[in-house]
């Protein structure tokens, strides 16, 4: 039997490994595994709170602090009080309390606000009825802010009426017949803007005034 030429036997190999090769299916690498993102670590706070009586009336601060910073914000606290003492102290006619056009306790809310975030505190609530400044968060989310309680009637769900403040001031008014109800950046020109609604003015820019129900009454 004659052989086969040499060349035309490497042409037939290559030609069946180029078939095999058109056959075979092409590798797919495989996708990357999608994994979760890590779950966050809760933030440990803790909520330091202070109390004390100004101008007959219990003025309180509560602070929303790092565990780690509870140090802090106790002194930051007493920082506050010791502020709102000196405003409660000040003459009738002084300077400063001529300038603020406001009422006392307004204004020593706002003084121990200033302080706090002179200090550092970043999520807080002064409180001195009926007169309210927040910032921050009461559990430290982002913009859930603070909730207070209101005067007037129970809401259709049987809980008593409230609002919550977002790095904002409130105050109310009320002398037994028709409130009102001021929220704007500061205490003391929410006070004046409730006071200025009680006579029939318009109130100061960028604070919003809303009636409160007949038989409003400040404490």
């Amino acid at each position: 039997m004659a052989r086969e030429p040499r060349p035309r036997l490497i042409a037939l190999f290559l030609a069946l490994l180029s078939l095999s090769a058109c056959g075979r299916s092409p590798e797919v690498e495989p996708e990357p595994t999608a994994q979760a993102p890590p779950t966050p670590t809760p933030r440990q706070t803790v909520e330091v709170v202070g109390e004390a009586d100004v101008l007959d009336t219990k003025l309180q601060i509560r602070v929303l602090a790092p565990a780690s910073g509870q140090p802090q914000a106790e002194a930051a606290i007493a920082q506050a009080m010791a502020e709102t003492e000196r405003v409660a102290g000040l003459p009738a006619d002084s300077r400063e309390l001529a300038a603020t056009k406001a009422p006392r306790l307004p204004y020593a809310v706002d003084r121990a606000s200033d302080v706090l975030v002179r200090e550092g505190m970043t999520d807080f609530l002064v409180t001195s009825e009926p007169t309210f400044r927040a910032r921050g968060s009461q559990d430290g989310s982002t913009g859930r802010g603070w909730r207070v309680g209101l005067p007037g009637p129970e809401e259709p769900s049987g809980a008593p009426p409230s609002r919550v403040l977002r790095d904002e001031a409130l105050h109310w008014t009320g002398d037994g017949g028709a409130g009102w109800l001021a929220v704007g950046p500061r205490a003391s020109e929410a006070a004046r803007s409730a006071d200025r609604a009680a006579a029939g003015k318009l109130p100061l820019g960028g604070y919003e005034v809303t009636a409160l129900p007949a038989g409003t009454k400040s404490p």
